[in-house]
């Protein structure tokens, strides 16, 4: 029996990529939905998965409907503040885009809705509006839907694009970094979206997503510098610049992406249980990927 067609939205992104692997893999048919201006080699990555390519755009309401026919599950990835392109803004992409998928995955019928979000931080910033506006918009639909919260992904957080670069014998901490955070290999976030798209204990439900292990970013610290033998530069921002930096930002994905750090600052420990319940992913301990910090052996 055909297993049910899956619109993959944000599918060049970096989770999206994983999750049409993951659906792939698993015998799902996928339909991938890419933007004409994505990068032509993650297009052709995707085409090596042998899963239907259809191209369109958040903004245009017609493609997205067109994108829905025929599909019975919805997973949606796409946000403006990673993959920015000219006119892309978190108005236009994060919050009217996806309402607009909302709306078409209604009146195409779609049997399972997956959105991608992150758990509620006390920082107000632009991102988490348009997030908790979507959520609302879902759970208000006649969609049978999952909501899946993952926190920190530790690939991006504890990696050289926000200044946590071991090899390069330096990290950045953002405020005391003495805080808690439930760092999550995007890797397993594939996995929860894998399992949720059937899973009948997530329907109509909303979960936060963390990994195994909670631990300061001075923990992280002592332990990749346990590993490599030798101290780290530390570059300290307090929490008043994330402050500052929050408030003077015009523009709404520099001022979320201040939010984020700041709400990095002060932490981030989840509770996954009800998750695991429902999406029983076995998840990666943090040190699996602070390993790939340890020195060479001579």
């Amino acid at each position: 029996m055909r297993q049910p067609t899956c619109l993959v939205v944000g599918a060049t992104g970096w989770l999206g990529q994983l999750t049409v692997e993951k659906l792939a893999a698993a015998g799902h048919p996928v339909r991938a939905f890419v933007r004409a201006s994505s990068d032509p080699s993650r297009i052709a990555a995707l085409k090596k998965l042998e899963v239907e390519i259809v191209v369109g755009d958040l903004r245009d309401r017609g493609s997205v409907e067109a994108a829905c026919q025929g599909a019975s599950r919805v997973v949606t990835t796409a946000s403006a503040t990673l993959s920015r392109q000219p006119d892309d803004s978190i108005a236009s992409v994060d919050e009217r885009g996806q309402l607009t998928l909302v709306e078409a995955a209604v009146k195409a019928g779609v049997e399972r809705f997956v959105y991608v979000s992150f758990p509620t931080s006390e920082v107000s910033f632009p991102l988490q509006d348009a997030k908790r506006a979507v959520e609302k918009a879902i759970v208000q639909s006649t969609l049978d839907y999952t909501v899946l919260r993952p926190t920190f992904f530790r690939e991006a957080w504890l990696g050289p694009m926000l200044g946590f670069d071991p090899a390069g014998g330096q990290a950045t901490v953002y405020g005391s970094g003495n805080q808690p955070v439930s760092y999550i290999a995007v890797d397993d976030v594939a996995k929860f979206v894998l399992a949720a798209v059937d899973a009948p204990g997530a329907a109509r439900m909303t979960f936060d997503l963390g990994g195994p292990d909670a631990l300061s970013l001075r923990q992280v610290i002592g332990m990749v510098e346990k590993l490599l033998g030798r101290d780290l530069k530390i570059a300290e921002v307090p929490e008043a610049v994330l402050l500052a930096q929050l408030g003077s930002s015009s523009d709404p994905i520099d001022k979320s992406r201040a939010g984020l750090a700041l709400w990095y600052a002060r932490g981030s420990a989840v509770d996954s249980e009800p998750a695991l319940k429902a999406l029983p992913v076995e998840r990666q301990r943090l040190s699996s990927h602070l390993e790939s910090f340890r020195a060479p052996a001579n």
